[in-house]
């Protein structure tokens, strides 16, 4: 059923640090340094509000159920080994987020195998990821724009329609050892 929790913290488990019971709602949460994902086996209805997840083993947020709506806002996922927010089947909203430097060949910023319909990602950061900055097997369904993309290994996106209003600029982030994302001058 569905769980609210604000301002939990879970780290250094052997296993996944939130796994998702259905349509859940996390506020302030913190998921670091975990064996497997930060947030995973994401559910549809499941809300994320100001939630980082950070130095996990595999990806900050991890969603596998099919055509799913999730929302995401001012969400970090950063230095993650299996990238930041990666979604099978994403259908809903990543808004005001950050995925910054998820390493691994394999690792981007924001990925989803098959996106569905009214799926919008706005007002984004996508920085210093191991592969792409965003990466989709067919992205055309994506609504995408405003987004930031910067020092991605490979490139800023595959299969990923570009925004009128994309840029590719430095953040410069306040302090990004100490996870203070907030934007510097650019």
């Amino acid at each position: 059923g569905q769980v609210t929790y604000i301002n939990c913290k879970s780290s250094s488990n052997g296993t996944t640090g939130f796994t998702d019971s259905g349509s859940c709602a996390y506020f302030d949460c913190e998921s670091a340094s975990n064996t497997s994902s930060g947030f995973s086996s994401i559910t549809l209805g499941s809300r994320f509000v100001g939630c980082y997840s950070h130095d996990n083993t595999g990806a900050g947020f991890s969603e596998t159920a099919a055509n799913t709506l999730v929302s995401f806002a001012f969400c970090i996922a950063e230095a993650n080994g299996a990238g930041g927010f990666g979604l099978t089947s994403f259908r809903g909203l990543l808004i005001n987020c950050v995925a910054d430097g998820n390493t691994g060949a394999g690792s981007d910023g924001f990925s989803v195998t098959t996106p569905g319909t009214c799926s919008v990602v706005l007002n984004s950061i996508f920085s210093n990821n191991g592969r792409y900055g965003a990466g989709a097997t067919d992205g055309d369904s994506l609504s995408i724009d405003y987004c930031n993309y910067f020092g991605n290994a490979t490139a800023a996106r595959n299969n990923i329609p570009t925004g009128a209003n994309d840029q590719a600029l430095d953040p410069q982030f306040v302090d990004r050892a100490n996870g203070d994302f907030g934007i510097g001058t650019n």
